[in-house]
């Protein structure tokens, strides 16, 4: 997760997570296209050396069109390049233990860009994705919450993935 504030730039680790996908794509020759959902479970916040943070721990949904071309060869592997474009839902619990004071996020943008290789049914793709969203910072006052702060949020990660296409073709005509 980077975090940039002038003249500050912040960084996190988040742990290590499973994704699960489904996607489902249309293909024109060498081009496909569609759109997919991510399951992104949640990752717990750890934070380097000494740091403390207010973030339990963070998982996403993203929801998101794909567009792909596929390089023909003569052998069985087929090399792809990927891009994929859509909605990020953010799943964040703070610890909100401040009576003062409230944390909370709003969704955002998804991206993502990659290569694949694909053998008949089995595809692997490795992705650069990134996950962006807003951090909401906000204050008592007078009995009432006022926005103070709202931040620019992203989480980034390379994706590696292995998959097994489904054909769905209807046998009914």
């Amino acid at each position: 997760m980077y975090y940039y504030e002038y003249p500050m730039f912040l960084g996190y680790k988040n742990e290590t997570a499973p994704t699960a996908s489904v996607q489902l794509e249309l293909g024109k020759g060498k081009l496909n296209y569609g759109f997919g959902i991510d399951y992104q479970f949640n990752r717990e916040m750890v934070t380097p050396h000494q740091w403390t943070s207010d973030m339990e721990y963070q998982g996403f949904l993203p929801i998101y069109g794909i567009l792909s071309y596929r390089f023909e060869t003569v052998e069985k592997v087929s090399p792809e390049i990927i891009g994929q474009l859509g909605y990020n839902i953010v799943d964040m619990k703070f610890k909100n233990d401040n009576p003062y004071e409230y944390l909370s996020t709003k969704d955002g943008l998804f991206y993502g860009f990659g290569v694949g290789l694909n053998r008949g049914k089995f595809s692997f793709q490795c992705l650069y994705r990134v996950n962006s969203y807003e951090s909401i910072y906000q204050e008592l006052e007078n009995n009432i919450f006022v926005e103070k702060s709202r931040t620019d949020t992203r989480t980034s990660q390379i994706n590696v993935s292995l998959g097994y296409r489904l054909d769905l073709k209807s046998s009914y005509r």
